[in-house]
Order: structure tokens, then C-alpha cells, then sequence
């Protein structure tokens, strides 16, 4: 799979797919483009999982790969919940 399907746009106006994580089945919003530069997710039968990536080590998992949607958006701030006290 080279790209992800759209499930909707960000308020952002980028188009961005909900993905359940491998690990705990929550919804991961990733952008639907590949960042083979960047990106740390795969997408694997339909579930995301996060791999480690860096000079030293080849990937465990072939790609491509994804970049979660919360560390580009500029209007993330609007979406994340409140400390708890």
C-alpha cells in the first residue's frame, strides 16, 4: 500500500486517516502521505505500528512509513486534552 485512504481533513485542511495502533487498538490519526524521511509508523493488516528507526539498525518492518498527524499539524493545540490536576 503506498498511501492511506483519507478518512477525513484536519481542521488544518490536511487529509488524515485513523488507524487502531497494535498496541492498544486506540485510533492513531496519521497523514495519509508517506515520509519515508521522517515517518516512524507502519501500517501492517490494517493496524499501525510504531518502529524504530536510526542509522545503526535496519528496519524491522519494510515500509512505507507514516508520520503521525499530531506532529505537523499546526492547529494540534485545539485537539489535546487538559492536564490533569
Amino acid at each position: 500500500m503506498s498511501n492511506l485512504t483519507p478518512d477525513k481533513t484536519c481542521s488544518c485542511g490536511a487529509p488524515i486517516a485513523f488507524v487502531p495502533s497494535v498496541a492498544t487498538g486506540r485510533l492513531v490519526c496519521l497523514n495519509v502521505a508517506p515520509d519515508e524521511a521522517k515517518g516512524n509508523i507502519v501500517v501492517v493488516d490494517g493496524k499501525a505500528r510504531l518502529v524504530q528507526r536510526n542509522a545503526l539498525y535496519e528496519p524491522v518492518v519494510a515500509g512505507p512509513y507514516y508520520l503521525s498527524h499530531q506532529a505537523t499539524c499546526p492547529d494540534v493545540d485545539k485537539y489535546r486534552k487538559p492536564k490533569k490536576k
